[in-house]
């Protein structure tokens, strides 16, 4: 068994001691949280190992998901891999900055994922590159624990609140769906309906056609010499003359 290494972590603001499990370990465990949700998934992308250890280990004990990497190109496969709902995401790195990982995860279609540049670049250039890049937030470095968690609390909210939108929207497109073969089923009824009306005016023209065709009432009416004779349909009986 891997034991635990402690250090030093300068990666947030201050010092702290603290022991540092093995990604692995961190992770095994992590499914659901308490209230049986699954947890939000956080990955943490520094060059400095001491504050992405750190950051990551923080994030686990708070209840999320976490998995840590220590450069640009590992960031993007570990992205397509681990599916991050937030990635936290150092910008001054060698080789690949983080603007470009940023790109890269937009390019790559994670347009949900939310990426917050931690870094200590905070002037209006750098926010205004980091927002161009695609980064939805922004937390100075060293980031303060407090902060942090702030911002993933809020972070998880959001994406809770907009997967419960995707759910009643979901809901309510399979309502609509319902209730539209609902209403192609009554159309169809009043469309039998409305045949069967056909039928039977059909029917009571063809008994009114039956009965002006069949034997009339004649008219009898009487001659002067007491004798009765018919014509047409109303009987007359007329007297002497």
């Amino acid at each position: 068994m891997q034991r635990p290494a402690r250090r030093q972590a300068r990666g947030l603001q201050g010092e702290m001691a603290c022991e540092l499990l093995p990604f692995s370990n961190m992770n095994a465990n992590a499914t659901q949280t308490g209230n049986g949700r699954t947890p939000l998934r956080v990955l943490v992308v520094d060059d400095n190992r001491d504050a992405a250890d750190t950051t990551a280990f923080l994030a686990r004990l708070w209840g999320y998901e976490t998995r840590g990497v220590y450069d640009g190109p590992a960031a993007v496969l570990a992205a397509s891999e681990f599916a991050p709902d937030c990635v936290l995401l150092d910008l001054a790195m060698p080789g690949m900055s983080g603007l470009e990982v940023a790109r890269q995860l937009r390019e790559a279609g994670l347009r949900r994922t939310k990426l917050v540049a931690v870094t200590a670049f905070t002037d209006d250039g750098h926010r205004r590159a980091a927002e161009d890049a695609g980064f939805d937030h922004h937390l100075p470095k060293p980031a303060h624990p407090a902060a942090l968690r702030g911002l993933l609390a809020m972070l998880e909210r959001i994406l809770e609140s907009a997967e419960k939108t995707r759910q009643t929207a979901e809901e309510n497109v399979a309502t609509a769906a319902e209730t539209k073969k609902l209403l192609a089923g009554v159309k169809e009824d009043i469309k039998g309906v409305k045949e069967d009306i056909r039928e039977l005016k059909q029917e009571i023209r063809e008994i009114k056609d039956q009965q002006a065709g069949g034997p009339a009432t004649k008219e009898e009416r009487v001659t002067p010499g007491g004798k009765r004779w018919s014509h047409g349909n109303t009987t007359t009986a007329q007297g002497p003359g």
